[in-house]
């Protein structure tokens, strides 16, 4: 069968939109060409640095220069006012407390850095003085005082003819007693005690005799007179 010249198929080259409307439909997609530009990374800013916390500053303990009492030498017990005034100080400059014991039973707390105080008991008392500052750290300090009582026997003074004048002496509180003996005479006697080592004796004839205990504790001078001493 001979075909004619009208007949003959013809074949077109493709067409670029040809070519893409058949990949679209295979592939549900554009042809269409897309340039992409390169982009460029946004730095990421460093992070800040952080300095390390600074320590926490550590607590010192106060301290103690010393403990002044006046009046200088023995207190006599029931009688001497004694004045106690501490020297402190805290390296961190906090407030401070003051806390008193006596060594005789009995104490202070929170006093203050001048106490006074009487001793009830005689022999050689630590005063302990401890200084607290607010965080609770502490300083203790121990101070010596002689606390001495009137009780027991003094000699002296002796008369012309007669030999020394012997006092046989008890104390309680600011209250003595006793006996005045010489060698021809035996007779009771009564006194008071005062502030700071004052005695004020009263013989069976009612006369006075004024007596003060030096510093030392040992000795009792009647002023220009005569004096005794402890046996």
């Amino acid at each position: 069968m001979s075909q004619r010249p009208n007949d003959r198929m013809t074949l077109r080259p493709l067409t670029m939109t040809t070519v893409c409307l058949l990949l679209a439909s295979a592939l549900s997609s554009g042809c269409r060409s897309e340039s992409t530009m390169p982009t460029t990374p946004t730095p990421t800013p460093a992070a800040p640095v952080v300095p390390p916390p600074a320590p926490a500053p550590v607590n010192k303990a106060p301290a103690i220069a010393g403990v002044d009492v006046s009046p200088q030498g023995v207190a006599l017990v029931g009688a001497t006012v004694m004045t106690l005034t501490a020297t402190a100080s805290d390296p961190d400059g906090d407030a401070l407390s003051y806390d008193w014991n006596f060594g005789d039973g009995s104490g202070l707390a929170n006093g203050g850095p001048t106490v006074q105080h009487v001793f009830r008991d005689a022999g050689t008392l630590a005063v302990a003085l401890t200084v607290r500052d607010q965080a609770g750290e502490s300083a203790t300090l121990h101070t010596p005082v002689k606390a001495v009582s009137l009780i027991g026997t003094w000699i002296g003074c002796a008369l012309s003819g007669t030999g020394p004048q012997t006092y046989e002496m008890n104390q309680s509180g600011t209250t003595v007693s006793g006996t005045y003996k010489v060698p021809t005479l035996q007779v009771p006697f009564s006194g008071t005690i005062s502030d700071p080592r004052r005695l004020l004796i009263r013989i069976f004839d009612g006369q006075l005799q004024p007596w003060t205990l030096d510093a030392s504790g040992n000795t009792l001078v009647w002023t220009s007179y005569c004096a005794l001493t402890r046996q």
